[in-house]
């Protein structure tokens, strides 16, 4: 007898095998699993074509030796995230911390971030975004204990947005570290520099797209 499961799932990551499309999507009750499209790389396909990474999916699988999708339906595809370079580049970020990151401890944690997407495509407001982008991904850092979330001072523990990090901990401009990393946090580019630095030291994810930079030495 077949295992039916069906709930919300974000995609991650996609892979297509001949007729085949595999992806990885992490919801609320099943955490992170790889789900199998029969024929989802066909071009009549309606099923793989719900698939671009970033979407919410209200999903039906069974179970064999792997997880089948047999329904599905876009519930959102967060387009207004989608529109921007910047925006785009920092929610690709998002979903690879969340990718690497490879179990969900509770529910409320996914329903948090799903949440705080929702609001910021819903806002219709480019900064806000990108800003709402960049903090969920801090957060999310932080419950993962890659950082502390506000950053403080190791030594004054006041918050801290710019100054210097360094495994041993952040510091204010007041009182860097001998050996470290400057940072900034007060513009898009920096945001962008700094979580690049966070993703390559910690999850070995390397990100080498930066739209502002690239945009600025056309």
């Amino acid at each position: 007898m077949r295992e039916y499961i069906s709930g919300l799932f974000l995609v991650l990551d996609s892979r297509k095998y001949t007729d085949d499309i595999a992806f990885l999507a992490m919801s609320p009750y099943e955490g992170q699993q790889t789900i199998v499209v029969k024929g989802g790389n066909r071009e009549t396909s309606q099923r793989g074509r719900a698939l671009d990474i970033g979407n919410a999916l209200k999903a039906r699988l069974y179970k064999r030796h792997h997880y089948y999708l047999t329904e599905s339906e876009i519930v959102e595809s967060f387009s207004f995230l989608k529109s921007d370079l910047t925006s785009i580049v920092l929610f690709q970020i998002l979903i690879a911390i969340l990718k690497h990151t490879y179990y969900l401890p509770e529910r409320k944690f996914f329903f948090s971030v799903y949440q705080s997407l929702l609001e910021m495509n819903e806002a219709k407001d480019v900064e806000r975004a990108q800003l709402g982008l960049f903090l969920l991904s801090m957060k999310i850092l932080s419950f993962y204990d890659i950082v502390d979330f506000p950053l403080s001072c190791q030594i004054c523990n006041t918050n801290i947005y710019q100054g210097n990090f360094n495994f041993m901990g952040f510091y204010c401009t007041e009182h860097k570290a001998k050996e470290g990393t400057d940072f900034s946090l007060f513009t898009n580019v920096e945001r962008i520099e700094f979580l690049k630095t966070m993703l390559h030291e910690f999850l070995n994810i390397n990100v080498t797209f930066n739209p502002e930079k690239e945009f600025a030495s056309v």
